[in-house]
């Protein structure tokens, strides 16, 4: 049965069943694991944060964070992290996903994790 189908799906496609044959065999990788593995170590982390100064809200933006990631990433939820969890130099060094609003997520103290690295503000205009 398994060959019928490939011949009748080489047929409506126009191909010969050697064509399909040579094209369904496997190729010889173009880099090593070190290669491949080092040329991720140079993307930029992501990082979903989301706020914690109303605590009604963390467990919400926490699960928003960790579906968005787990979407995004095929299912890592690594990078999902409470704003109070993060240096100033982790966030200076990723890529960041802000989750909540100004009321959320402190622009100073008390976090004091994002006095610098994060350069945006909100303000009380801001909507949330």
């Amino acid at each position: 049965m398994g060959a019928f189908v490939v011949a009748a799906l080489a047929v409506l496609a126009g191909l010969s069943v050697a064509e399909v044959g040579s094209a369904l065999t496997f190729q010889a990788p173009r880099h090593t694991r070190e290669q491949m593995e080092s040329a991720l170590a140079e993307a930029p982390r992501w990082r979903f944060v989301y706020g914690t100064r109303v605590a009604a809200s963390e467990p919400i933006l926490r699960q928003r964070a960790l579906g968005l990631a787990r979407r995004l990433f095929g299912g890592d939820s690594t990078q999902v992290e409470a704003d109070r969890d993060l240096t100033e130099s982790e966030l200076a060094a990723s890529s960041v996903m802000l989750l909540g609003g100004p009321r959320e997520n402190p622009t100073g103290p008390p976090s004091g994790a994002r006095s610098s690295a994060m350069p945006a503000t909100t303000g009380a205009s801001s909507r949330s």
